[in-house]
Order: structure tokens, then C-alpha cells, then sequence
């Protein structure tokens, strides 16, 4: 049981979207970071703690900062990160060097997504439950809402450079027993 104090690594970087902790414990954390800068790009950070130390992966590029977005640690530690993009939610994983890859998409519309809240959920080693709460008005506060469920199969990739490659099964018999 010990105390981690984020402040310093969190600070300067933007909104904090979301707190979860993976499998040794270590707080991970999503924010959002909106830059005033000639290109007026913003960027979602992920910062992972471990003991003393800290990572900081710059996730995505985006231009504002989507009205559904969260993320999840699978029981094997991998990340997982829900956005809503153009009409679909999108799930990225972040591999060892900080690189997302989209790895699902499903066509999503929304009639109100100010105020609505995405939540994803590990069921399993391969599975992850992603919750969808929609408001029916944004205009009023603590309104009721419609939750969308869907169990979505999120297997381990195969991106691992050390990783043998699986080879195409074969058999072959001399003499034919036969």
C-alpha cells in the first residue's frame, strides 16, 4: 500500500480523462492536452508510473478532443483506448513503443453525445465490455440516458518483433502406411 503522488508528471499536461491501474498497481493516466500553437493540434497523453518512474506516450493527434473517449488495462497489461470519431468508435491498442493501432471499428450514432460517457471493462483475457451512456438531453443536468452494450473480442496481437513466425503446417509420410 503506497501513496503515488502524480501531480508533477500530470501537470502542464492537460485534462485528466481517466485513472485506471494495471496489473502491478501502477496509476496509468489519459489526459488531454490542447495546444494554442500554429497548428492548433491537440494530443492525448497516456502516462504510466512505475516504481519511480514515469512514461509518457503522446497517443494520438487529434483536432478537439472527442465527445466519447476512454480506455481500459486488459488483465494482461495490454492498453486499450475507445474513441468517437466521425460517427464510429474506434479501439486502438498502444504497443511497448507507444504506437496506437486501430484494431476495431463499429458505426455509432448518437443523437446527443454532449454529456454522454464511454466506459470500457475487461471481461476476460481476450474480451472487453464497452458501455455507452447516452444522454437524452445534454441541456439538462443528471438527465436520464440510453445504455448501448457491446462485448467486443480483443485478441492478443501478433506485432511482436521477437515473436517466431508460425509456419504453415505440413505432414508428410514415407513409405504410404497404406
Amino acid at each position: 500500500n503506497s501513496v503515488h503522488d502524480c501531480s508533477s508528471a500530470t501537470k502542464g499536461r492537460g485534462t485528466i480523462l481517466g485513472v485506471q491501474l494495471d496489473a502491478e498497481s501502477h496509476p496509468v493516466v489519459l489526459q488531454y492536452q490542447a495546444f494554442t500553437d500554429f497548428y492548433g493540434e491537440s494530443v492525448l497523453n497516456l502516462i504510466s508510473f512505475a516504481t519511480g518512474t514515469q512514461e509518457v506516450f503522446n497517443l494520438l493527434t487529434i483536432e478537439t478532443l472527442p465527445n466519447l473517449i476512454g480506455f481500459c488495462i486488459m488483465p494482461d497489461n495490454r492498453i486499450i483506448l475507445a474513441i468517437y470519431q466521425a460517427g464510429f468508435i474506434n479501439l486502438y491498442e498502444l504497443d511497448q513503443n507507444g504506437e496506437t493501432h486501430l484494431m476495431w471499428s463499429k458505426d455509432f450514432s448518437a443523437n446527443n453525445l454532449w454529456g454522454s460517457r464511454l466506459y470500457l471493462i475487461p471481461a476476460g483475457q481476450d474480451i472487453l465490455d464497452l458501455f455507452v451512456w447516452e444522454t437524452s438531453d445534454p441541456a439538462i443536468r443528471d438527465n436520464w440516458g440510453y445504455i448501448s452494450h457491446e462485448r467486443v473480442p480483443v485478441p492478443v496481437s501478433n506485432t511482436d518483433a521477437t515473436a517466431p513466425e508460425v509456419l504453415p503446417a505440413t505432414i508428410t509420410t514415407y513409405p504410404n502406411p497404406f
